[in-house]
């Protein structure tokens, strides 16, 4: 990392990670807010598609493994890579949440070192 070189400035140093990790905290909240508002709008569409049953409106594919069933049957096509046999949202969410938290113990590492403390201070 490049914030880590010998010759940055701790204090250069102490603001590029502060600043990293305000902006991964800013798009984690963002992230959750979006996928918060994603389970809510779905159901919301299940709620419609439930009263309009009744005048025979057809059933949709919510569930991501019948989706994926549709595309390897050749009901769906998609193009580009398969990311689609993965459940992406939990493991960005983990990246999103480790990062958050590696960026803050960095930046608590490099004030430490800023004031000669810890395993970054340097001899």
């Amino acid at each position: 990392m490049i914030v880590f070189s010998s010759e940055m400035p701790p204090i250069i140093r102490i603001l590029v990670l502060l600043m990293g990790a305000a902006l991964m905290t800013g798009m984690t909240v963002a992230f959750e807010r979006f996928r918060m508002f994603q389970f809510r709008r779905r159901k919301d569409l299940k709620d419609i598609e439930t009263e309009l049953a009744a005048l025979g409106a057809r059933r949709l594919s919510w569930d991501g493994a019948e989706i994926v069933r549709q595309i390897q049957s050749g009901d769906l096509l998609v193009s580009g890579i398969p990311f689609y046999r993965f459940e992406g949202f939990q493991v960005l969410r983990g990246m999103m949440y480790l990062l958050t938290a590696t960026l803050f113990c960095l930046t608590v590492l490099a004030i430490a070192a800023a004031y000669g403390w810890g395993p970054l201070a340097g001899t």
